[in-house]
């Protein structure tokens, strides 16, 4: 059994849909959903964990406040998140993915990898590593399994409105022309459907891997980007260029992420 929570999100929308593991996905979820596999849980109220059965899974994608990322509730929400996975550890869920970001790395350039030192510079990604080292510590205590992964930039269906992607789609409904703010800085893209494939060989690995980053090692231009896409979905959207004044230092950045222990991981356990 593989317990999955934020399944009304992008990632977990598309991980439900695609998952080779379907037939095995419980949701766990704070919301009405309309489906039998489904457990109506509050990770920041409900204590009844009398569901869980041992030696199950979990893909934990599940994270409040976003795209908001600076919110100081983030602070009580990684305490929320702890409790959570701590009561399922507990009753002894074995087996756990849990989705990090990339902006747990803070303002840093050129490829990146997991042994680099973090410095993260807003609520999101602060409370996103405490949540890291506190499994890690709790994994010295307790026998289960965990890899986090660490995700860089993702596109696809389901997308927060305000993203890159789904700008272009819309862009692309309306015959508009794509503005784009930052169109030389360079970035690391995976489709949502590679990241789907990705976690289900993770689970099929058998979830003991630690930090792993989930990149593609490809640096690409948002521009270029954009340019591909025109290509992989036969559309001709006509892109233009502005200025945003407000435009952070961290996104002016390049940066990348180095893939090398997860391709290990997937070509050799």
């Amino acid at each position: 059994m593989i317990y999955l929570t934020g399944s009304n999100g992008f990632i977990g929308k598309n991980f439900y849909k695609f998952s080779k593991h379907k037939k095995k996905i419980v949701l766990i979820s704070r919301q009405n959903l309309k489906k039998k596999n489904y457990i109506k849980f509050d990770i920041g109220v409900d204590k009844d964990y009398r569901f869980v059965i041992k030696n199950s899974s979990l893909v934990h994608l599940a994270w409040d406040f976003i795209p908001f990322y600076n919110n100081h509730l983030h602070f009580n929400h990684f305490i929320n998140q702890y409790k959570f996975l701590r009561s399922l550890i507990l009753r002894g869920v074995k087996n756990i993915f849990i989705m990090g970001s990339c902006f747990e790395y803070g303002n840093l350039k050129g490829p990146l990898d997991e042994t680099i030192n973090c410095f993260p510079k807003n609520y999101y990604a602060i409370s996103k590593l405490n949540l890291l080292n506190s499994l890690l510590l709790l994994q010295k205590k307790y026998d289960f399994n965990l890899t986090w992964g660490r995700l860089f930039y993702v596109y696809g269906k389901y997308q927060h409105k305000k993203s890159l992607f789904s700008q272009y789609i819309e862009s692309a409904r309306k015959k508009e022309t794509f503005y784009i703010d930052n169109p030389h800085v360079k970035r690391d893209y995976l489709s949502v459907k590679s990241v789907v494939e990705i976690i289900d060989h993770l689970i099929d690995k058998g979830l003991n891997f630690g930090l792993v980053n989930i990149s593609s090692n490809k640096p690409i231009s948002v521009i270029d980007q954009v340019k591909n896409w025109n290509l992989n979905f036969k559309t001709k959207v006509k892109i233009g260029f502005k200025v945003n004044p407000n435009i952070s230092i961290n996104e002016q950045n390049n940066f990348w992420g180095l893939n090398d222990k997860l391709k290990y991981i997937l070509d050799n356990n």
